[in-house]
């Protein structure tokens, strides 16, 4: 698969909690046992981080874009797991992340509308402010699920996302092709994943590529989830290093 352009997709920096990156070294037991524990359910937290500069939009008043990592259908449903988010800012420069789930009939309503000046329901017209609360009298009597959010002021938006974030686990591997790192994760079906690798706490993330078995070329660069647990496997290059596996997110 081809590498992604920085502006087709939004890579997740962080997505689950601190114990969801896995050090390269099987000595550094503590961070193992913790990811180990924390990894038997789905369910975690997961930070979301983002550029303003990937999207022009975001960088005016009024402006809104609707992201997440699966396509949606003619019907106005999720193609998979996933209902995205939209994330708009107003004309004081506050930003705003509402899921995008219609609480009404669960239809997935766009980005905020300088028309309407509403984010409106493509399916029985309920109409919601920025923040997700619903106008009265609307056929929805439930305001969209809100996201906490933060700005740093420059060209960064972070944003916490409930129970959408997942852990992964890690091990030094001996293969017929030399050491390797073997990493487990859970996967959701269609959903991109991409392996990141730092050497030190203070590095910048790497995209790189992995092996689909253990003693294979390392030559796929992001890999589709099936709905079960995958393995990866990653040449293990450096004396010291840490792990991460960033579920893909796009503009949709």
């Amino acid at each position: 698969m081809e590498p992604l352009s920085r502006r087709k997709f939004v890579k997740l920096i962080s997505f689950g909690t601190v114990v969801c990156s896995v050090p390269g070294k099987v000595w550094e037991s503590v961070l193992l046992t913790e990811v180990q524990a924390a990894s038997k359910s789905l369910a975690v937290d997961g930070v979301l981080k983002i550029r303003l500069s990937d999207f022009p939009a975001l960088q005016e008043p009024y402006g809104s874009v609707r992201i997440g990592p699966n396509p949606i259908g003619f019907d106005h449903f999720p193609a998979a797991d996933f209902y995205p988010l939209i994330i708009s800012r107003d004309e004081t420069g506050t930003f705003y992340a509402v899921d995008a789930q219609c609480k009404h009939a669960n239809c997935t309503v766009p980005p905020f509308s300088t028309d309407s000046f509403t984010i409106q329901c493509p399916c029985h017209g309920s109409n919601y402010s920025m923040d997700g609360s619903v106008y009265p009298d609307q056929m929805s009597a439930e305001s969209l699920t809100p996201y906490e959010i933060s700005y740093d002021g420059e060209d960064t938006l972070m944003i916490l996302v409930q129970k959408f974030g997942f852990c992964i686990t890690g091990r030094p591997v001996t293969t017929a092709v030399g050491d390797r790192f073997r990493i487990e994760f859970p996967t959701y079906q269609t959903t991109q994943y991409a392996v990141m690798f730092r050497e030190t706490a203070d590095s910048e993330w790497m995209h790189v590529p992995v092996a689909l078995t253990q003693d294979g070329p390392t030559d796929t660069l992001n890999v589709v989830g099936t709905g079960n647990p995958m393995a990866v496997f990653v040449p293990r290059t450096t004396a010291t290093g840490f792990y991460s596996v960033q579920m893909l997110m796009s503009q949709v």
